[in-house]
């Protein structure tokens, strides 16, 4: 039974050992065999793995990203992408979407009124009309796209053309109430009451709940009284005076608007009215207390005294002391039409820097004939029959009429007598 357990126990070990020689290639030490083979046991021999070289972990390779194409947006998509940045205040980015757009389709005309508005919102008006235009040979915007044409036709002083496109506007699209708004602003400045106060009426009947109703049902009110003004006046005409009656009538250059004349004088002599100038380098004038609009008006005037370095003549449309047309001769044969800017007499209204030198003026102290029209923007200057200027300012559109003298001298003043004041209706063709 011994044997038995010691020849299981040698080949237990047998077999271990052939386990680990086919694990480990190392040979198996020439002691150990022998003694197993003598059956004595061997120590146990401990199984021990062999290190594998180190080898060093590479590097993970970048993959380069998949390239992606970015989606081609369409005319369309460009368009409601220009859209949204309007609408969020950003017209600046809005243009970029819109020029793509109009890139891609050069005839869409869509594109170019949405971009005609960006460059109005951005200031660049003349960029914006041209964009206006376009939208409109292409069909596109139509009504709309005339108004806001016509809003910057105005605004960049094109009125008549600005004109045309409101009234373009109201023709394609007769319930638009903001193109009879513009026209009446419009039409207020070319002073058409009439027209002004016919717009503003359809305006509030399309709009009865406009923000503004306050403020133009106050216009309309104010033109009518106008009008009726201005019909109460030119009944008075025609007015004439020939200075018979020296009880007066007149009134002086005072803002108070009396009698009484600063710097001078005036008189009832020899059938005539006189304005004496006492302070030298001064203006003075008188008038019968009338208001006139487009008016004709005609005087025979001399000097009686004084330096012929003067200026004497009529007024039209005088409204205050500092806003009024005068027509004027001097005696020493200059001539011009003026009206005075804090206080003081402004020739820039002629195109001039001074009064011009006249062939058509009498010297000394020969009789002028003078003559003004007051027309509209029309002004008008003859003297002796003879036309001698023509300006164009609509800064007054009615007032009193008078008469005027003034010393140019430093040293000295003037006296200047005039007779036939006549006062008519402006030609109709002057």
């Amino acid at each position: 039974m011994r044997k038995v357990r010691e020849v299981t126990g040698s080949l237990l070990i047998l077999t271990a050992l052939m386990l680990l020689a086919a694990c480990a290639p190392a040979a198996v030490p020439q002691e150990a065999t022998a003694e197993t083979s003598a059956g004595t046991e061997p120590p146990a021999v401990e199984a021990t793995a062999t290190p594998e070289p180190a080898t060093a972990t590479p590097e993970p390779t970048a993959v380069p990203p998949t390239p992606t194409t970015a989606p081609t947006l369409t005319e369309f998509e460009l368009l409601d992408q220009g859209n949204a940045a309007l609408e969020a205040d950003d017209p600046q980015n809005a243009v970029g979407f819109y020029n793509q757009a109009i890139a891609l389709n050069g005839s869409y005309g869509e594109a170019f009124f949405k971009r005609a508005q960006a460059y109005q919102a951005l200031g660049n008006f003349e960029q914006a009309i041209l964009d206006y235009s376009r939208a409109i040979e292409l069909g596109a915007g139509n009504y709309q796209a005339y108004n806001s044409r016509g809003e910057l036709n105005y605004a960049t002083g094109k009125i008549d053309s600005a004109l045309d496109d409101f009234n373009a506007a109201i023709a394609l699209e007769p319930t638009f109430a903001q193109a009879y708004r513009n026209r009446a602003e419009l039409q207020k400045g070319a002073w058409l009451p009439q027209a002004v106060i016919l717009d503003l009426e359809v305006y509030l009947a399309l709009e009865p709940e406009a923000e503004d109703r306050a403020d133009v049902l106050a216009m309309i009110t104010e033109l009518e009284d106008e009008i009726q003004r201005i019909k109460d006046a030119q009944a008075g005409l025609p007015f004439l005076d020939d200075f018979s009656d020296a009880t007066g009538g007149w009134f002086g250059n005072t803002p108070e608007g009396s009698t009484q004349i600063i710097g001078g004088s005036y008189y009832f002599k020899d059938g005539g009215l006189g304005i004496e100038v006492t302070t030298p380098d001064n203006l003075v004038w008188t008038r019968p207390g009338r208001s006139f609009t487009d008016v004709e008006i005609e005087v025979d005037a001399r000097k009686v005294a004084g330096a012929n370095n003067n200026v004497y003549g009529v007024i039209c449309r005088y409204v205050s002391y500092n806003n009024f047309y005068a027509f004027l001769v001097t005696s020493d044969g200059y001539a011009g039409i003026a009206k005075p800017v804090d206080g003081a007499l402004d020739e820039d209204v002629l195109g001039e820097s001074n009064l011009v030198l006249e062939a058509a003026v009498n010297l000394g102290q020969e009789v002028n004939h003078i003559r003004a029209i007051c027309k509209g923007e029309l002004l008008k200057l003859y003297v002796n029959d003879q036309f001698v200027l023509l300006v164009l300012d609509e800064s007054i559109a009615y007032g009193d009429v008078g008469l005027i003298v003034g010393s140019m001298d430093p040293a000295s003043g003037t006296d200047v007598l005039f007779d036939n004041f006549e006062v008519r209706s402006a030609p109709k063709d002057p």
